[in-house]
């Protein structure tokens, strides 16, 4: 055996691996070099970045500028038949704000869920807090509740209650404190069709046999609620709970069983009937008289038609109740409430509130001699939510019955027992 062929062998072997070796070092450089070149980046433009600043969506929590930026959000379900218009004339009053200030910009926002913003945003961000808020009724006792806004003192130092109604100043009270600024106001009314016929009680009305239309889907059940109230009935006990009297409740009943009789007043025609079928009733002269609120009559339907307070029921002041728009103040920060108290005083001037509510189809809130302001006049506070919601539910089944020919004594019974 030829043991001498080994050293060859061995040798070529050696020469191959160098050369593999080789190959793989170079592959290896090559793909270091590669991936330790500079890779292009995406930078976000300047455009970008101040367009998503100067233009935040109503769902966003909003930018925290400066503890010298003033801030004013506004429910985005005000005046939706003229909110560009009623926007407008609240920015130009800024402008009076801004010349006294001009260190302190104001920054209007039109807010989707104000009330779930105002609550999440006092929770995260504090200091992003808006100085003042424009709510309807029903969110100012809600957010009053459950501590998101300020006390408002009354004393005649900066809020003067003489500024505005008697009865309307009222309804921005949360528990015997205020918490609310009234900027606009809204009443029932009893609107008829081009007619001059003075109305001297409700039972006048039904008598007639002309149709009334009764909006009977209100969730408030505002109108029997009123008739109730101002007949000497009570919604809550000495303990605060919710309660009814039978008699006050018997007649108001009454009055819709007699409505029912006479053909004035019927289930079918005011389940829900919408205000756009109401307007077209009231248009071709099938509908002469309508009792709702008067922030739904559309401006096209003044021209040829009148509006009044709700006539006396049984020898009674009808009182109804009331709703309405206010300023209240979140912002606790002590430093800026000069501020805001600034502020909130150029929008409660009395050519602004006259404006707005002229502007926004609702009533205005300070005392004058105008047949609007005696239709606020003739009004009374909404109950407090909780007890609402108990009562008016109670008070629209009760009425649907009596129209559907049960008896208001049996049905008035029966409601008493089932909340007493």
């Amino acid at each position: 055996m030829n043991r001498t062929a080994k050293p060859q062998i061995s040798t070529t072997i050696s020469g191959s691996r160098v050369i593999l070796i080789s190959l793989l070092l170079i592959c290896i450089i090559g793909i270091l070099v590669v991936s330790c070149s500079p890779q292009p980046v995406a930078t976000p433009t300047a455009t970008s970045e101040i367009s998503s600043v100067l233009t935040p969506t109503p769902d966003q929590t909003p930018m925290v500028t400066g503890l010298e930026t003033m801030t004013i959000w506004i429910a985005d379900d005000f005046s939706p038949n003229h909110q560009v218009e009623a926007l407008q004339l609240i920015n130009s009053r800024v402008e009076v704000f801004r010349k006294k200030y001009p260190e302190n910009p104001v920054e209007i926002r039109l807010m989707h869920d104000l009330l779930n913003r105002l609550s999440l945003t006092s929770r995260a961000a504090p200091s992003a807090l808006p100085n003042l808020i424009l709510v309807d009724q029903q969110t100012l006792e809600i957010a009053a509740l459950k501590g998101l806004l300020q006390p408002i003192p009354m004393d005649g130092t900066l809020f003067d209650e003489s500024k505005w109604l008697p009865e309307i100043i009222q309804t921005g009270k949360i528990q015997d404190t205020q918490f609310g600024l009234p900027v606009v106001g809204d009443s029932l009314i009893l609107f008829r069709k081009d007619t001059n016929q003075i109305i001297p009680d409700l039972d006048t009305l039904i008598s007639s046999g002309d149709r009334v239309s009764v909006d009977l889907a209100d969730q408030d059940s505002s109108l029997a609620l009123s008739i109730y109230l101002s007949l000497g009935g009570s919604v809550e006990d000495g303990n605060g709970r919710p309660m009814l009297d039978e008699a006050p409740l018997r007649s108001t009943l009454d009055w819709f069983r007699k409505g029912r009789e006479s053909g004035s007043i019927s289930r079918e025609q005011n389940i829900d009937p919408g205000k756009d079928l109401i307007w077209s009733r009231f248009a071709n002269g099938n509908l002469k008289w309508w009792i709702g609120w008067y922030s739904d009559v559309p401006s096209s339907a003044v021209s040829n038609s009148k509006e009044s307070k709700l006539p006396a029921i049984q020898g009674e002041k009808i009182m109804s109740i009331s709703d309405g728009w206010y300023w209240a103040f979140p912002n606790p920060d002590p430093d800026q409430k000069k501020l805001s108290d600034e502020l909130v005083e150029i929008y409660t001037q009395p050519e602004f509130l006259n404006e707005i509510a002229a502007l926004s189809g609702w009533l205005p809130v300070i005392p004058d001699q105008v047949q609007e302001n005696l239709i606020l006049s003739s009004t009374q506070m909404k109950p407090d939510g909780l007890i609402l919601v108990t009562i008016a539910q109670i008070l629209q089944d009760s009425v649907l019955r009596v129209l559907m020919g049960e008896s208001p004594e049996l049905v008035a019974q029966q409601a008493v027992e089932l909340i007493n």
